[in-house]
């Protein structure tokens, strides 16, 4: 007979509001949750900026177990005077809480890259790169512009004005809210071009912008990562413009792909840590660059980027709990200059910011275009994210 499966266990996630009477308040909190066998996974100063309150988030224990946590925490040390606690929420898997800034995911260059990479599934280089120089900028804006001009023909020919449809084509798709996925080219790899297809209406490999796009999915500043991760040899690349238009909104949090190998599942009661803390969770088997082509961010007066929920790659039961993300402020999104990038795992969540109605791009443009460069494995196939059917044929 098989042994019966140990029961799951659920994360809770606690806000504490307290106050300390000790100079080192952080410590005594500490040592409170371990002599409960729970965890500070965060700490941080309350809205009212008052030196000694601080909101701790507390993590992994039971949810069978809530009724007496909250019980232990109400009866804390003298020193330790607790205001409130909340349920933030519960989940069937550790959720990283720790705030992140931009500035601690800057990508340095280095061989510590990857080990910042593989913690919180995303780093960011604002203004990339002598590899992305102005003229290798103009000539993929330029490729853009021509294959979006030909999608927009082609839609309109099958009635599709492309304001709020979703659509799946083989070369295109829309989930909706003026937003577009449009592949370039696929099959890209580091010395050999047995495999690469380039996407109608670009036919010539000589064409500049195809050039650079090649040229860059080769030889750009992340490579190194890129090989690090997925092997010098062992990954495909395909390429893309993601463009949305003036007066689409926030995207909802969502992966571009799903946890496929095993290593990133439920935690249970005799491996407590499994899928938590960076042990048994799945090496990445497809990485992702997004190469802004126009300024967008937070600076950029409407525009909008991407915003990110570092850590979120680690654990499939995430999806789902991006609202999560909002409402602790968790989230990262991107200010880039043109030229500048982000690298993330194909796991993690992230979610398209709004596109106001009145703003523009720098060059006074109503789209605000990037390039997605989808790096994977030889053995992973792409097949969520496109329909089977041509645009462009009849």
């Amino acid at each position: 007979m098989a042994a019966a499966a140990a029961p799951r266990r659920t994360c809770a996630c606690l806000e504490v509001s307290y106050v300390s009477s000790s100079s080192h308040c952080e410590s005594s909190v500490t040592s409170l949750l371990s002599a409960h066998s729970l965890t500070m996974h965060a700490s941080y100063p309350s809205p009212e900026k008052e030196r000694s309150l601080f909101n701790v988030v507390l993590v992994s224990f039971p949810s069978s177990q809530e009724r007496d946590v909250l019980a232990s925490i109400a009866s804390s040390p003298s020193d330790v005077d607790v205001k409130g606690v909340e349920v933030a929420a519960t989940c069937p898997c550790l959720l990283p809480v720790q705030p992140v800034t931009q500035k601690e995911l800057a990508m340095e260059f280095s061989t510590n890259d990857e080990e910042h990479f593989l913690k919180f599934g995303v780093l960011i280089s604002p203004t990339g790169s002598t590899t992305n120089s102005d003229h290798t900028i103009s000539a993929l804006r330029s490729l853009v512009q021509t294959h979006c001009d030909a999608a927009d023909e082609a839609l309109a020919r099958r009635d599709i004005t492309g304001t709020n449809e979703t659509f799946d084509f083989r070369e295109i798709s829309s989930r909706g809210g003026k937003r577009f996925d449009q592949i370039l080219a696929s099959g890209i790899a580091k010395n050999v071009d047995t495999d690469f297809v380039c996407m109608p209406p670009s036919k010539a490999v000589d064409d500049d912008g195809v050039q650079a796009l090649v040229h860059l999915a080769r030889n750009a500043a992340w490579i190194p990562l890129v090989d690090s991760l997925l092997g010098k040899d062992e990954w495909r690349c395909q390429c893309s413009a993601v463009y949305s238009r003036r007066g689409s909104p926030d995207q909802r949090w969502h992966s571009d792909g799903a946890h496929v190998q095993a290593g990133a599942g439920y935690f249970t009661e005799d491996m407590p840590l499994s899928g938590m803390g960076g042990e048994g969770e799945a090496t990445p088997y497809a990485v992702c660059v997004f190469l802004a082509l126009d300024a967008c961010g937070p600076s950029t007066n409407g525009v909008g980027a991407t915003s990110f929920w570092p850590g979120s790659h680690a654990r499939e039961q995430l999806v789902g709990f991006g609202a999560f993300a909002d409402a602790m402020d968790l989230s990262v999104e991107a200010d880039l200059n043109p030229g500048g990038f982000v690298v993330y795992d194909y796991r993690l969540l992230y979610k398209g910011m709004a596109f106001d109605e009145h703003a523009r791009t720098c060059d006074g443009s109503n789209q605000r275009s990037l390039i997605q460069f989808v790096y994977h494995k030889t053995w992973y196939k792409e097949r969520r994210n496109y329909g089977q059917h041509s645009l462009f044929e009849t």
